[in-house]
């Protein structure tokens, strides 16, 4: 088959090492939605005030079918099912959507959940419940140590 639009992702993503066949894993964050196209501006713009607070990855890769212009650093990539993706990630991030909260649950600690207004789910709680669960899981950990 032809390779999707942005070319093939391999697992984890690589980039050509100087002088050697073999490619070496970079780093990299990975947003995940489908859309509508608003909506993934708004990861987007998510991404790039986290990039304000902590380390810069590599690249940054936007899973989506939606045509954008990304900033420099992102890189668009028609890549589904991702879930190839989440193990190497440095963060994920996407919406909170039923989905996308069930596939990320082993990644929980380094996704970060933007919810957006649905008639029919209430994503709002969704990632209330995620943070909530992270704060536990921490102060736990500070109990038992």
């Amino acid at each position: 088959p032809a390779p999707p639009v942005g070319g093939w992702v391999a697992f984890p993503p690589a980039r050509p090492r100087e002088g050697r066949a073999e490619a070496t894993p970079y780093i990299y964050w990975l947003i995940v939605h489908s859309g509508p196209e608003e909506e993934v501006r708004e990861l987007v713009a998510y991404a790039e005030e986290l990039l304000r607070v902590t380390p810069n990855p590599e690249k940054i890769l936007v899973a989506t079918r939606c045509p954008l212009d990304l900033p420099r650093g992102f890189e668009a990539i028609d890549a589904y099912p991702v879930l190839h993706l989440f193990p190497a990630a440095q963060k994920i991030i996407s919406a909170a959507g039923f989905n996308i909260m069930s596939e990320t649950e082993p990644y929980r600690d380094k996704h970060h959940p933007v919810p957006f207004p649905r008639p029919f789910d209430d994503q709002f709680a969704r990632a209330a419940a995620r943070r909530s669960s992270k704060r536990k899981r921490f102060a736990t950990s500070l109990v038992t140590t």
